[in-house]
């Protein structure tokens, strides 16, 4: 079970409450098919937070979120993560939201089923998954709070 405490979120929010994801939404979100094309589902309705489940059987594309921090909990398989500040070749897809291109000099990092990682806002990121197997992830997305995550120059 996950239980995100949102309060920071939702400072002088009268309805302050915890975010639970139980063990059974987290499965059948990853049991549902997905739309074609697409590696994630959405486990529960967007709030102040995003929640996925995503399922990797090829190499993603670089992603770099300027509003969001993401926070993974690999749930299956194993993968490499690379991650960088400075990309050639992405293209703006949103508000804030980049895609594609390249990780110039990536810092790479072996996840496994079990690990955890937080990606902050501005930070590229990648995930190649090993083994032949999928890799499964449940990705918590996460309001950045602070100007720093902006991308300097875009």
């Amino acid at each position: 079970m996950f239980v995100l405490i949102a309060g920071a979120a939702h400072a002088g929010n009268a309805k302050l409450a915890p975010s639970i994801l139980t063990r059974g939404e987290i499965a059948r979100a990853f049991a549902a098919p997905h739309r074609p094309g697409h590696t994630a589902q959405a486990i529960a309705p967007a709030d102040t937070f995003r929640y996925w489940a995503v399922t990797r059987r090829t190499p993603g594309s670089v992603e770099v979120h300027e509003k969001w921090v993401d926070v993974i909990y690999v749930r299956g398989g194993a993968a490499r993560l690379q991650t960088g500040t400075v990309v050639k070749g992405d293209w703006r897809t949103g508000d804030g939201e980049w895609r594609g291109g390249r990780i110039l000099h990536p810092r790479v990092s072996e996840l496994k089923a079990g690990d955890m990682v937080v990606v902050p806002a501005g930070l590229a990121h990648r995930f190649v998954p090993l083994g032949g197997k999928p890799l499964e992830y449940v990705t918590i997305t996460v309001p950045a709070v602070h100007p720093a995550a902006q991308r300097s120059g875009r």
